[in-house]
């Protein structure tokens, strides 16, 4: 697995890390409680998986608003 090279989040995780434990997970919609930068989000997109994200930092919500955007459109 490749080391990010950008951080979003000082707790984030590669997406690729949450792509492959969503894979043992039933399926289903996923609640991520304290969504951080969206790490979750992104890799529940990339799985077809509904997501549901909730961040109380505003700094982090747009970050997060932003990856799961650029990740919607393939960017």
């Amino acid at each position: 697995m490749p080391v990010p090279r950008q951080k979003h989040h000082i707790a984030g995780k590669p997406v690729e890390l949450m792509e492959g434990l969503l894979k043992v997970m039933t399926p289903g919609p996923i609640l991520d409680p304290f969504m951080g930068s969206a790490t979750i989000g992104v890799a529940c997109l990339s799985a077809g998986l509904r997501n549901v994200g909730v961040e109380v930092d505003a700094a982090y919500f747009d970050i997060a608003c932003e990856r799961i955007n650029r990740a919607t459109n393939g960017i």
